[in-house]
């Protein structure tokens, strides 16, 4: 949970990975996104829809987390 990159992961494939780091960036610095990103993860064969989707996914996370950490939310127990 501390690191994507720390597990196993041999079978992920090529593209998986690529939208793992895009997530990480743009969890860690959005403001650092750009357009060449975005040309990466197309020409390693991710759609336009695949990247719309982990864009909201990913702001989707972030936004809930901020509620929950605003909120005083504890995690579940067993984190």
């Amino acid at each position: 949970m501390a690191d994507w990159r720390a597990a196993s992961l041999e079978h992920i494939s090529g593209r998986a990975r690529l939208l793992g780091e895009h997530a990480a960036k743009l969890t860690l610095e959005p403001a650092a996104i750009v357009a060449a990103d975005i040309e990466r993860l197309r020409s390693g064969g991710c759609s336009d829809t695949a990247i719309v989707e982990l864009t909201q996914v990913v702001g989707l996370f972030a936004y809930y987390n901020r509620v929950a950490d605003g909120l005083g939310v504890d995690p579940e127990p067993d984190w």
